[in-house]
């Protein structure tokens, strides 16, 4: 009993959202952030023995594909999708892990992360640096990037190019002291 109350605490308190389902694709198995889940999507919270197919009807075929997969093969699949729910998208990463008893996959544990604030992130921060890019090599202006710690180059624009006659190729990685850009420290200063 004290084992089971420690996994039931332990799972429960996962934010992911955790499930397992039998070898008939029945939930055996709800942690509270899965049921809560469901509660938002105004699904089936009391699941326990419903098919997947009868709780999550909007999950695409491939989703079953996977689980037949994992109950085959015994090998656990990781796999990333968009699952559209009440007009939402939400972008997950899914976890099937199988569980064995005498030989055969009994079971199959499935952890699901909402990876969409993640995956918004990441999309924004492309958008930005492509926007900085252009920016940065379209500008008119002579402009450098360079390291704080030890100045080496770490991009230049046409226009500084240009303007000292060296190509990006060549100052890359290197300080101005480097590529004879200035002489000593004291002709820099000037």
């Amino acid at each position: 009993r004290d084992s089971e109350r420690l996994f039931r605490t332990t799972v429960d308190g996962l934010d992911e959202w955790l499930h397992v389902v039998d070898r008939d694709l029945r939930f055996i198995y709800l942690n509270r952030a899965f049921r809560n889940l469901c509660r938002h999507w105004r699904l089936k919270t009391n699941a326990i023995g419903n098919r997947i197919r009868d709780v999550l009807p909007f999950l695409p075929p491939r989703v079953y594909r996977e689980y037949r997969r994992v109950l085959r093969t015994g090998r656990p699949l990781i796999s990333c999708e968009t699952t559209f729910v009440h007009g939402r998208a939400y972008q997950t990463e899914t976890h099937k892990i199988p569980v064995r008893e005498r030989g055969r996959v009994a079971r199959v544990i499935t952890v699901i992360r909402d990876v969409t604030e993640q995956k918004q992130a990441e999309t924004a921060l492309r958008e930005s640096e492509a926007r900085f890019s252009r920016i940065f090599h379209k500008n008119p202006g002579a402009l450098a990037i360079t390291a704080q710690a030890d100045g080496r180059f770490i991009d230049v624009n046409r226009t500084w190019e240009d303007l000292f006659e060296y190509s990006r190729d060549e100052v890359v990685g290197r300080t101005s002291l480097g590529i004879g850009l200035f002489s000593t420290h004291d002709e820099r200063r000037t």
